[in-house]
């Protein structure tokens, strides 16, 4: 890092099956965050742009309105993921307090778009393979801010230099929660026929995360549906949003390549 003066923390996979411990997820979060703040530091980094998630300010919140000011309750049962990340986020502001050295941190949503290249990994893709694949049969009662992956790199490169970006939390995700039944319609009025079209109910749901850890790992944000303060995004980072559908076409038609 030396001779840098921005750098960008980005690591941290996203994962709805559950570990069988969760410190699998936690601990290389939180310590390898700790890492990354020290090593900055001591190189002289002017400012650190780390990502964490929607997941630091709503896992165990009931239904509402939700901003930068907010922390998720790492006393619920929230799943390992949503604890790493609230938990990384904290240390990492904690670490910075007081220093030279300034932070400011994007909290994505769920992430869709085309991928970068010819991989097809991760959690948004595996989901979006599923459903225009049929192997989604039915839709889960979910309702999530999503946001554009472009818009997420665009974000962390503006967060890197705009006045004004240091010591804020930025929220980059629709301000309306979108519904997974929404993210079908798109899939289906663009030609994935085998996208679903029916709602599971919440009962089956919870049968199921009884064997199915990806299941499991949906169950605390089943039927809550959050809200978001987003202003500070457009405002200090001149977000241009990219709409959610054509993000939705563009992702199934890389996946379909």
């Amino acid at each position: 890092m030396k001779g840098c003066a921005y750098v960008l923390h980005v690591a941290s996979p996203f994962r709805l099956k559950e570990p069988a411990d969760e410190n699998e997820l936690i601990i290389p979060a939180v310590q390898g965050t700790r890492r990354v703040v020290t090593a900055a530091q001591m190189a002289g980094v002017r400012r650190l742009v780390l990502t964490s998630s929607i997941f630091a300010i709503i896992a165990g919140k009931e239904t509402g309105r939700y901003g930068p000011g907010d922390w998720s309750d790492t006393n619920a049962n929230i799943g390992a993921y949503a604890k790493s990340k609230t938990f990384a986020e904290r240390a990492a502001w904690d670490a910075t307090k007081g220093g030279n050295m300034e932070l400011a941190v994007i909290n994505p949503g769920a992430v869709f778009g085309p991928s970068l290249g010819a991989a097809l990994e991760g959690q948004s893709v595996t989901m979006m393979t599923k459903m225009i694949a049929g192997k989604v049969p039915m839709i889960p009662d979910m309702g999530m801010g999503m946001v554009d992956v472009r818009d997420v790199a665009r974000l962390h490169v503006a967060a890197m230099t705009a006045a004004g970006a240091a010591g804020k939390r930025f929220i980059a995700c629709t301000a309306e929660p979108v519904e997974m039944a929404a993210v079908a319609q798109v899939l289906r009025e663009a030609g994935y026929a085998k996208a679903p079209s029916k709602k599971a109910p919440t009962f089956l749901l919870r049968f199921i995360g009884l064997f199915d850890p990806e299941a499991r790992g949906m169950l605390p944000f089943i039927g809550r549906k959050a809200s978001f303060d987003n202003r500070a995004t457009f405002e200090v980072l001149g977000w241009k949003p990219t709409a959610m559908d054509v993000s939705f076409r563009e992702m199934a038609a890389a996946i379909s390549k």
